[in-house]
């Protein structure tokens, strides 16, 4: 039985173990992977059959015939912005992934505004940090990220007759049983004379940050937002008849780009195992992604 055969198939790969104890895969599993980690942690190692036009357009000494090609990764190291977005509250993430483990960018805003009609204005994105920069990544164009759209309160509404409320109190928005609030949001109101508060006499300090599918106040939904008005000494308020719902919404739109990767991203070796000047290779596959024929 031949240990190689001249066809660029799985089955004609050479015989044997991935070369110098670093894949205990046969070259046949090997033979055309482009994925990374599938066989060595945070490298992909693949098997190519390559005829003599691919090696010449390749160069860099790569030589026809079966070819052990190593390359290697690593973490996101830069971001940019390529779309501010709107609505963007400080804390919220993006997911970086296509590696063999995920990353995770956690994004400024640059401010809201609150105003005394209980409204408030979240900002857009005005600066990114590399929480985690995940790893496993080949090129800065291969990862994949995704906004996972946390939610922040953008206003309160009042309703009922509130009495006996302080100046002193504070709304407090809190998640629930299950899940926490990455922040609280807070914030504060005006009494009349008999303690009493509307919509239009709250302003809001702090907008929070929910998890991606909390919403508004609504006894039928176990994943509400939770309002309290807490007192000075963090206790209950003594205040009786206000009944306030939350509006907590998501940001929209935004981009950014992977400029740069660490590790041993884009390094890649090049080791032949057989030479076979007469390769034949498959019209297309795979492989034309790491040795193409122009």
């Amino acid at each position: 039985m031949a240990l190689w055969g001249k066809l660029d198939r799985a089955n004609n790969a050479p015989t044997g173990h991935g070369w110098q104890g670093e894949s205990n895969a046969y070259c046949n599993a090997l033979f055309g992977n482009v994925t990374s980690s599938s066989f060595n942690n945070n490298q992909v190692f693949g098997v190519f059959g390559v005829d003599q036009t691919e090696a010449g357009v390749k160069a860099r000494g790569v030589t026809p015939g079966w070819n052990l090609v190593r390359t290697g990764t690593g973490p996101v190291t830069g971001v940019s912005v390529t779309n501010v977005g709107v609505a963007f509250a400080t804390g919220e993430t993006i997911k970086v992934s296509n590696g063999s483990s995920n990353g995770i960018l956690t994004i400024t805003s640059n401010g809201f505004t609150g105003n005394a009609t209980s409204n408030a204005v979240a900002g857009n994105i005005g600066s990114i940090a590399i929480t985690s920069g995940g790893a496993g990544f080949v090129t800065n164009t291969g990862v994949v990220f995704g906004f996972n759209r946390e939610v922040h309160l953008v206003g309160l509404t009042v309703a009922g007759t509130a009495s006996g409320y302080a100046n002193t109190d504070t709304i407090r928005v809190y998640g629930n049983a299950t899940v926490a609030a990455t922040t609280n949001a807070t914030a504060t109101f005006v009494t009349n004379s008999t303690g009493g508060f509307v919509t239009a006499n709250v302003t809001i300090g702090n907008i929070g940050l929910f998890a991606n599918g909390f919403s508004n106040t609504a006894a039928a939904n176990t994943a509400n937002v939770r309002i309290v008005v807490v007192a000075s000494n963090g206790s209950n308020s003594a205040g009786t008849g206000a009944t306030i719902t939350a509006n907590v919404v998501p940001s929209t739109s935004g981009n950014v780009t992977i400029t740069t990767l660490g590790g041993r991203s884009g390094r890649t070796l090049y080791e032949n195992l057989v030479v076979v000047r007469s390769m034949s290779n498959a019209a297309a596959d795979a492989e034309d992604t790491v040795f193409p024929d122009a």
